[in-house]
């Protein structure tokens, strides 16, 4: 299944994604409800095989097919209910517009429900309780210790996070290391891919308890060639694409070689609905086949795609049939999506970078973990620092700025996943104040105890950023006559002090060549402002 574990973000109050990086969000999604309607299907055809073993042997079959029946309404439940919180994650982020999920991007509605109202924790509590419960049927009490240990590996419905990794990112539970700061598109597709291991387990357990009835042979209806793949959806030149091709209800003992090539043209294979036939008679391949090694009646076929896209493979199950007097061939097809690696490096207040301050990104790789998510700035004079998906650039200049991102592969290594290229400008000019005013009309009575210039920065994105006031001259116009003085610093020289002590109704003063340090180191020229007393 689909591994996914995206971003922790400390605000997306404006982010700025592609088109392109939503659909990519929405095919992962899509494939995990294309696999799970299989593994549904998968299941559905388990029990068809329950059914006719109890059909021809009811007192053996009765308790696993119970047990199976106990399983499937559990799995169901669990199934619903996690379809109901992917429904509310929808629409209290805004409900679905023209196909797509209109607050796909807002990580707060995701907080609220999965965190504050605890719906996270519930939602662990389900798993643990599932999982518990799957392993205490009646009919599995008689595994061996290393067959359990087995089933147990091969469920990957669980609740098991690294402990350590999310004392560091101040995650204290389950629930926050998987949902606190998530997108609700990231959170829709985390719980797709929790339905998908509940099914996934349904359909391990069916298996387990199926071969619990031992049949001795099996009937040609029962059989088919399976293919599951841990995960649908690779990258292409990055990711591998692995499944499991095997020969359902088979055992240790039975020979099975499998095959994978091109279907031949003159076999029919199909129905008239296009369904592949569940046994051909004759080989259906054509020649240049490539026959896959078998283990315990498993066949691992891995391949790298060269090209994003859909893939597609055909290939075939050759077993003797029950009487060994021949084979029976039951084909198969391999589908999966291979997409081109994608990043998402978003600015958390705005699309674009300002010199001289901290800018803090969100950084995410659809897929991916946002611990194993690297950020480095390639171009422009700055700095980057963070970690989980939660970095701050502070860049020295004006101009571009390009981040790569990286993941951390299983085998430890870095692939690249894209880059990021943002505009870099200045800070806006501030603009000066004295005890709040911008000019105008004063009061005698409120000027006379103003000490200070000031500049502010009004209607900007971040908070904390100041500008030094570095010089100004300060002008009064009494009845005609000028005085002035001049200060380095936004504090008023006793000279100037003296000038706003002697003010009278009528008089004018000028605050002009006015300049103010950026957080960047620059100086700039703030426009003059006056005041007319009365």
């Amino acid at each position: 299944m689909i591994n996914i574990m995206y971003l922790a973000l400390t605000a997306l109050l404006a982010l700025n994604v592609s088109s392109e990086v939503l659909n990519a969000f929405k095919l992962i999604n899509d494939k995990l409800n294309v696999s799970n309607e299989a593994a549904e299907a998968k299941t559905a055809s388990l029990m068809g095989m329950f059914q006719s073993k109890y059909n021809s042997n009811a007192a053996k079959t009765k308790p696993y097919l119970a047990d199976a029946v106990l399983a499937r309404n559990m799995v169901h439940d669990f199934y619903t209910y996690t379809e109901q919180l992917k429904t509310q994650l929808i629409e209290e982020s805004g409900g679905v517009a023209q196909g797509k999920i209109s607050g796909s991007k807002n990580t707060d509605v995701t907080t609220r429900i999965m965190i504050e109202r605890e719906s996270g924790i519930e939602l662990e509590r389900k798993i643990n309780e599932l999982r518990e419960k799957l392993f205490s049927l009646p009919m599995l009490a008689g595994l061996t210790t290393e067959a359990r240990t087995r089933l147990e590996r091969e469920i990957s419905l669980s609740t098991s996070y690294d402990v350590l990794e999310a004392e560091k990112l101040d995650k204290k539970s389950w629930a926050n290391y998987n949902f606190e700061r998530v997108p609700v598109i990231a959170a829709v597709t985390m719980l797709a891919k929790l339905q998908g291991d509940a099914k996934d387990a349904e359909s391990r357990i069916l298996e387990q308890l199926y071969k619990g009835v031992d049949a001795g042979s099996y009937a040609f209806e029962q059989l088919s060639a399976k293919v599951i793949a841990p995960n649908n959806y690779v990258l292409a030149n990055r990711q591998q694409f692995n499944a499991n091709i095997f020969f359902a209800a088979t055992s240790k003992t039975q020979e099975v070689e499998v095959f994978v090539g091109k279907f031949n043209n003159g076999i029919p294979l199909r129905d008239a609905n296009g369904k592949l036939f569940n046994q051909v008679e004759d080989f259906p391949l054509q020649d240049g086949f490539t026959q896959l090694e078998v283990k315990d009646g498993v066949a691992q076929y891995n391949e790298l795609p060269d090209r994003a896209g859909d893939q597609y493979r055909e290939g075939v199950i050759k077993i003797k049939n029950p009487e060994g007097t021949g084979f029976n061939y039951y084909p198969f097809e391999v589908n999966y999506k291979a997409a081109q690696p994608t990043a998402i490096v978003s600015p958390d207040k705005i699309n674009l970078l300002y010199a001289g301050i901290e800018n803090p990104l969100s950084v995410s790789v659809p897929g991916y973990p946002a611990e194993r998510v690297r950020a480095y700035l390639i171009s422009g004079n700055g700095t980057i620092n963070g970690a989980n998906g939660e970095y701050s650039v502070k860049m020295n200049n004006v101009g571009r700025a390009k981040i790569k991102v990286n993941v951390v592969m299983e085998d430890g290594k870095e692939t690249e996943m894209g880059i990021s290229e943002f505009r870099v400008k200045r800070t806006p000019t501030p603009t000066a104040q004295v005890l709040g005013y911008e000019g105008g009309p004063i009061d005698i009575a409120t000027f006379k105890v103003a000490k200070e210039l000031k500049t502010v920065l009004k209607d900007f994105e971040f908070e904390g950023v100041h500008y030094k006031v570095v010089g100004y001259r300060m002008t009064r116009e009494h009845k005609g006559e000028v005085n002035d003085g001049d200060a380095t610093t936004s504090v008023f020289t006793p000279k100037m002090l003296e000038l706003v002590a002697a003010a009278q109704r009528g008089d004018r003063y000028y605050f002009e060549y006015i300049k103010a340090e950026g957080p960047d180191k620059i100086v700039r020229n703030v426009p003059e402002i006056s005041f007319k007393i009365k």
